[in-house]
């Protein structure tokens, strides 16, 4: 219930965060350790913005508030600090997009991430 969430996160590679926005929040990340790879959508799903997080170049990265972002691990693992407002609120504060994978299907996911890390090379 607290008003800011200071998480650390750690991500294998293989994990996959469907693209997202928060209506009323936005969040920081903070890279610790790895490399984390950050994709900005219009609401249509077309790319607008990236950015790789690694600590020897960019360490901080802010996404706006009702802007749809997705984070991709490029490294075998990636720790980081996710900043954002509370409360709290889990899954239920996400809204996801129809133009982005559910994740229920293997090959969809497989596909779509080959897709979307081609943006960071």
């Amino acid at each position: 219930k607290a008003d800011i969430h200071e998480m650390i996160i750690f991500e294998p590679a293989a994990k996959y965060h469907r693209p997202h926005k928060h209506f009323k929040k936005g969040e920081a990340f903070h890279i610790i350790e790895g490399k984390l790879g950050i994709l900005i959508f219009a609401d249509d799903g077309d790319v607008i913005d990236q950015c790789i997080l690694e600590t020897s170049n960019t360490l901080i990265y802010k996404v706006s508030a009702n802007t749809y972002h997705v984070t991709l691990p490029l490294s075998e693992y990636v720790i980081f600090q996710e900043t954002k407002l509370g409360p709290f609120e889990g899954e239920h504060e996400n809204v996801f997009p129809d133009w982005a994978p559910d994740g229920s299907l293997e090959h969809d996911v497989k596909a779509y991430v080959t897709k979307l890390k081609s943006y960071l090379e």
